[in-house]
């Protein structure tokens, strides 16, 4: 299990769980990373690579489930202002993985790095509030918190955000800005942003319905999962697993299948013309 986030979304974090109606449906109907980087009007200048590398000792002992060696580590860290350290502390408190669950401790520890501006911990408390975990069930607190992750361009916050407008949670419901966070989600790369705004297209959701950029966006999220952002820095997620994206793309595949049905040849050809120049512009503008 990758360390220290769980980039977790509303509709249970795969992307996949209401698979079954929504293929009815079709065949009825035919946000770079910026986790690490540097924070941005904070009041004060976090290194957060420093911060994430300086922690290793305790997420090699993490990953492999000795919360007994990777607990005072973090503590002791994460008592010094190291921020990785301290959202570790706050998964480690939420979850009850090395000590008794507490979410009163885990969402402490998880405020001191938001208000740092640490993205995962910003969304790690946009979740608390959202499932009032130790919290007040709070949708608009929820949104306060993911929007300063999505900032950083965090695609599970942009994917929540996504969701939240498309819902009417916490912000005034508004399908077309839904389709717009989606889309962002979508650009970072993330297999199941894309997997989530085909959908959009292919429903038109918040957008004209398209089947070529439906096609287009499942045809992507077939692609190599090694470039999927969920899965490229141990800091980032840790319940989105390689299994996971590879069933979203899978059932991505069989979707994109779908909707070939009610496609032309020339619709066909011009969506895999459109894939593979949208994967060479790294999913942005397309």
């Amino acid at each position: 299990m990758t360390a220290f986030l769980v980039a977790r979304t509303h509709d249970g974090g795969n992307g996949i769980c209401q698979t079954s109606r929504m293929i009815k449906g079709i065949t009825t109907l035919y946000l770079s990373l910026a986790l690490l980087a540097g924070s941005t009007g904070c009041s004060e200048t976090v290194n957060f690579q420093s911060d994430y590398e300086a922690s290793a000792n305790g997420l090699a002992a993490y990953n492999t489930g000795d919360y007994a060696t990777a607990l005072p580590e973090f503590q002791r860290l994460a008592k010094q202002g190291n921020v990785s350290a301290q959202v570790m502390m706050g998964e480690m408190f939420e979850y009850g993985r090395g000590v008794q669950q507490d979410y009163l401790k885990a969402e402490q520890w998880y405020r001191e790095a938001a208000t740092r501006g640490h993205a995962k911990a910003q969304h790690n408390l946009g979740d608390m509030y959202s499932r009032g975990e130790g919290l007040d069930q709070d949708d608009a607190l929820a949104v306060h918190w993911y929007r300063k992750a999505a900032e950083r361009g965090l695609w599970a916050s942009l994917l929540n955000l996504g969701d939240a407008y498309s819902k009417g949670k916490g912000v005034p419901e508004d399908a077309e800005k839904g389709f717009q966070y989606f889309k962002l989600a979508a650009e970072t790369g993330a297999v199941i942003a894309q997997y989530r705004l085909a959908f959009r297209y292919a429903d038109g959701a918040g957008v004209e319905r398209n089947l070529v950029f439906a096609h287009m966006w499942w045809n992507l999220a077939t692609l190599s999962a090694n470039r999927d952002p969920s899965l490229q820095w141990g800091e980032e997620v840790n319940d989105i697993s390689p299994a996971q994206i590879a069933e979203t793309q899978r059932v991505s595949l069989q979707l994109r299948d779908v909707i070939a049905r009610g496609m032309t040849p020339e619709q066909i050809g011009e969506a895999g013309n459109l894939a593979r120049d949208c994967a060479r512009k790294k999913f942005k503008g397309c």
